[in-house]
């Protein structure tokens, strides 16, 4: 499923392109006329992330990062609010979902804020 979806995705915004051909030369002479193509002959490490937040009485008054702020290497990244569930795998809409931060170019950070049914 989400294959068929980055495939779908990079079809469409190939098409929505307007690049000269070839878009991207390799090392070794093989030309890639769109996205798609790149896309399709990339290295593809199509995966979920689900991560567990600690409680703040375990931590003290406030929890700790649940990932460290990094740097992902990818053409297509995609990910959703985050969608915090009971023990039995019920979402649990009053549960805290914690904070989203972005790292900016002078070392501050910012919270990004998303609608509950966005993709980003």
């Amino acid at each position: 499923l989400v294959a068929a979806a980055t495939n779908l995705f990079a079809e469409r915004l190939s098409s929505s392109l307007r690049a000269r051909a070839p878009l991207l030369v390799a090392e070794d002479g093989t030309e890639f006329n769109s996205l798609h193509d790149v896309s399709t002959a990339g290295e593809h490490l199509e995966h979920f992330h689900a991560y567990t937040r600690a409680t703040p009485s375990s931590h003290g008054p406030a929890s700790p990062p649940t990932i460290d702020l990094h740097t992902d290497q990818g053409i297509f990244i995609a990910f959703t609010p985050a969608l915090m569930v009971s023990a039995t795998g019920e979402p649990d809409a009053a549960a805290d979902a914690g904070r989203f931060e972005v790292g900016l170019a002078d070392g501050s950070r910012a919270e990004a804020h998303f609608d509950p049914d966005s993709l980003v």
